[in-house]
């Protein structure tokens, strides 16, 4: 669980009360299961006619925990594209030597900046609720195209996740005078930046947020309390 301390109490994050309050277990089930796949695919000998697979008790036991790695190794990239992306916007430094996959997102994040008017006010900072007791880390607030607008980066393959509508509208609710919200995926193996305004949803996914955490905090009263419920 991540929590931030604010004004002398554990507010619980935006993303924890949200992964609570949602079931991933199918989607989870079914990528850790491919992931065992994936490792005995590429680790495991074939017999000579190719057809029939010879696997190993410590190749299962090896495949078995692989999705652990994958895993670990994309937050890993995740966090090495946040960082890149917040040094260049705050000093104009690009990342050096980087990996090949952070390389790929940072170049995906300048060209669709070039597409954008970006005046970037604020990057990686800590915004809260003192009422309803969530804090979270904001990658972005700034003009975006002539809207004072917060955005966050995303770097997960596929879609952008009803999950982070959650998670923006959030964000976006810290603010009186923010006029739009978004999530900027960037893909870093296809080095593609893709943008998902949610304006149109904004009320909808806030209060379905607030009331997450109404059930979040129901549910663990002794982190309730340790927030000042």
């Amino acid at each position: 669980m991540s929590t931030y301390q604010i004004e002398g109490n554990k507010y619980a994050s935006v993303t924890t009360i949200i992964s609570d309050c949602t079931d991933k277990s199918g989607a989870l089930t079914q990528w850790a299961a491919n992931s065992t796949v994936l490792w005995l695919r590429e680790h495991s000998q074939t017999d000579p006619t190719g057809l029939i697979r010879m696997v190993s008790d410590e190749d299962l036991e090896a495949a078995r925990f692989n999705f652990r790695d994958i895993s670990k190794d994309a937050l890993d990239i995740g966090s090495e594209v946040h960082e890149a992306i917040q040094t260049y916007l705050k000093t104009g430094k690009e990342p050096q030597d980087p990996i090949d996959e952070v390389l790929s997102a940072f170049i995906a994040f300048l060209e669709f900046k070039d597409e954008h008017d970006m005046q970037t006010e604020k990057t990686e900072f800590t915004v809260y609720d003192s009422q309803l007791k969530w804090a979270g880390t904001l990658d972005w607030i700034g003009m975006f195209d002539g809207k004072r607008t917060v955005l966050d980066w995303k770097t997960n393959k596929g879609k952008i996740y009803k999950e982070s509508h959650y998670q923006i509208a959030a964000y976006r609710s810290a603010f009186a005078d923010v006029e739009s919200c978004g999530c900027v995926r960037i893909d870093k193996e296809s080095g593609y930046a893709d943008y998902k305004c949610t304006d149109k949803s904004y009320q909808d996914d806030l209060d379905v947020f607030q009331k997450m955490c109404a059930l979040y905090y129901a549910r663990h009263p002794r982190i309730r309390k340790g927030a000042g419920l």
